[in-house]
């Protein structure tokens, strides 16, 4: 059973003061545009800030009556006007495959899972109590196995973030291996997520076929996020010609 996992969102005390919120709160029905972007944001704090459903292999984005639904609160025309004013405003943006994201979410959020909680609050009550030196290796002894744990939950869904916009969906499993062996030697996940949104470019302007694409386990195994993607400079018909 995977560890439970809590999150917040932290708003910073100049959060009123910024000009996107101060527009915003100058608007009609500013006071509920704000309400609405921190229901979305905390809606979507444990997906990355992505607006979107994964339904088997699909990615389902959210629309403005799924999200009027969910919020409960707002109507379908205060939920649209509210959305394309995020958008314009760069609070939220939309990316290649028209699913909506909140910009800076990882700035915004905070978590911790059941595991971290509880080693946490057992530190500080033995710390309160200054227990005896074999008591204390053997307190280390176990926080290092539910470290671990904590960890292994963390690369998992790191993963599952990753994996919604891998552009070949096959061989998911080794994937996830060789996803958690590049994270265990230190490798930051910004950047490997930064890595494939280049290869996912490189693979639509270069129009490359499903065949050529490489498997999850590969492109982790390699290191391909370092690689230099490249859009290939095609000549059009009229420049060849003129070369001709």
């Amino acid at each position: 059973m995977k560890d439970k996992r809590f999150y917040w969102i932290k708003l910073k005390t100049d959060f009123f003061n910024q000009e996107t919120i101060d527009f915003l709160l100058t608007q009609d029905n500013g006071c509920q545009y704000i309400v609405l972007y921190q229901m979305l944001c905390l809606q979507t704090a444990n997906n990355n800030g992505i607006m979107a459903t994964i339904v088997g292999e699909m990615i389902v984005p959210y629309d403005i009556k799924k999200i009027a639904r969910d919020t409960k609160y707002f109507d379908f025309d205060t939920v649209a006007v509210a959305l394309d004013l995020f958008k314009k405003l760069g609070l939220i943006y939309e990316e290649e495959n028209k699913v909506l994201k909140i910009a800076d979410i990882d700035e915004m959020v905070g978590s911790e899972c059941y595991s971290a909680n509880r080693v946490r609050i057992y530190r500080e009550k033995q710390k309160a109590l200054q227990c005896n030196t074999n008591v204390t290796q053997e307190i280390e002894y176990r926080d290092k196995s539910i470290d671990i744990n904590i960890n292994n939950n963390i690369y998992e869904q790191e993963f599952e973030k990753i994996w919604i916009i891998y552009p070949k969906k096959q061989g998911k499993k080794e994937a996830l291996k060789s996803f958690v062996k590049a994270r265990k030697k230190g490798v930051d996940f910004e950047l490997m997520l930064k890595g494939l949104e280049n290869y996912n470019n490189y693979i639509t302007n270069n129009h490359i076929t499903n065949k050529y694409i490489k498997q999850g386990s590969t492109w982790f195994n390699q290191e391909c996020w370092n690689d230099d993607y490249k859009v290939e400079n095609k000549k059009s018909i009229f420049e060849l010609i003129d070369e001709a």
